[in-house]
């Protein structure tokens, strides 16, 4: 019985021995998810380090670019002063040119491109102000304006055969001045003046507003203004006096024009008569006759001296407008012994009421002093008016007469 029961005993031991060998097996076998935990431990540390590298990286960028944030470093134009912005805040630009310094030396090798950027322009240029709008366009609207008064001055010439005929401006003609001999006034003489408005024909109102003045004026027509013969018929009819305004080559000649058929100096008599003939005809009841422009023609005695003629042919007189001041027209009509008269005040040089009225004082002054006086105007706006204004202003003692009532040597 006894050996059984030591069997039964070392088999037990035997299998306990398989069993703990099994049990020994299993705590080996259970430390593998312990090294797995381990295994990842490992790794979350890694991914620390790595995202604390990171930060570190991009703090070291965040400061690099805060030290250099305010450094250019785009390439600099120096044709192009709007390379400077109105933003830039860069030390080196807000210095004053007077009172910048020469820069220390700096490791930089950014700066010296930084100094030699150019200024930063003013406001002033980057966005003109309105008014320096203004003040640029201010050229254009004086033109304007100039070409408005230009066509308002010759408004009577705009129909003149669809061409326009300017005005000489001919600095060799005196504005004002005395009789080529002058005579103080004698005891009791009355003081004339006598005031001649040239130029028409083309503007009908002129003739008019002319005409509805309580003194006379003498009418001079262009030979071919649209309205010359309706006009100097009016003015016949009120007992006005009527001139031919006969055009003559000005010293402009040919960029200055002064109107259809116009006397030259290359004209030769025949030419002249044709002319002059046919000027005299176009304009009824004419008892004289002044030049339009002229300052070169009326120098040359040959061609005056054709014109003299035929007037006295005609018996109409001669009024030298006197453009220039070496003109031979009223010296010529008294050699050939013609009625002429002389012009002493130009009226309308400067376009304007106020110096209007001045000549007109002036005038007077001329014929209190000599006995008479004779001025010349144009159909100006201005001129209108002044001669309305002059109605009430006027000095009463010089009497406004026709050219043939004022006295002439023979």
């Amino acid at each position: 019985m006894t050996p059984p029961t030591q069997g039964g005993s070392g088999g037990k031991s035997a299998s306990a021995k398989s069993a703990a060998k099994k049990t020994d097996k299993k705590p080996a076998g259970s430390k593998k998810p312990a090294a797995k935990k381990r295994g990842k431990k490992k790794k979350g540390g890694s991914g620390y380090r790595f995202l604390l590298a990171f930060a570190a990286g991009l703090a070291v960028a965040c400061l690099g670019f805060w030290l250099l944030r305010d450094v250019d470093v785009r390439p600099v134009e120096r044709s192009a002063p709007q390379a400077v912005t109105q933003k830039d805040t860069s030390p080196v630009a807000k210095v004053a040119p007077s009172a910048a310094k020469p820069a220390p030396q700096q490791d930089t090798p950014v700066l010296p491109r930084i100094a030699e950027r150019p200024p930063k322009a003013p406001k002033a240029e980057e966005r003109p102000p309105r008014a320096a709008k203004e003040t640029a366009t201010a050229p254009i609207d004086r033109m304007e304006r100039g070409r408005e008064v230009a066509d308002a001055v010759q408004s009577a010439l705009a129909d003149l055969q669809n061409l326009m005929v300017y005005e000489e401006g001919d600095v060799h003609a005196p504005l004002s001045i005395l009789p080529s001999r002058p005579r103080s006034r004698s005891a009791g003489e009355i003081p004339k003046l006598a005031i001649v408005i040239d130029d028409l024909g083309a503007n009908e109102r002129a003739v008019r507003q002319l005409l509805d003045l309580d003194f006379p004026v003498s009418f001079a027509f262009l030979p071919h203004g649209k309205h010359t013969r309706a006009g100097a018929r009016a003015a016949h009819a009120k007992g006005r006096e009527v001139l031919v305004h006969q055009p003559m080559e000005p010293i402009g000649y040919p960029k200055v024009k002064p109107g259809p058929d116009a006397l030259l100096t290359g004209m030769g008599e025949r030419q002249i008569r044709r002319i002059l003939e046919a000027s005299i005809a176009a304009v009824p009841h004419a008892v004289g006759l002044n030049n339009h422009m002229g300052s070169r023609f009326t120098q040359q005695a040959d061609g005056v001296r054709v014109v003299i003629r035929v007037l006295k042919e005609r018996g109409l007189f001669a009024l030298d407008s006197l453009t220039h001041k070496d003109s031979v027209f009223a010296d010529q009509g008294g050699r050939l012994g013609i009625e002429r008269y002389s012009r002493n005040v130009f009226l309308d040089a400067a376009p304007s009421r106020e110096q209007i009225l001045e000549e007109l004082r002036r005038a007077e002054a001329i014929a209190l002093l000599t006995g008479q006086a004779v001025a010349i105007g144009h159909p100006h706006p201005e001129t209108l008016a002044a001669l309305k204004d002059w109605e009430r202003l006027r000095n009463r003692d010089v009497r406004i007469v026709r050219l043939r009532e004022l006295r002439h040597d023979n």
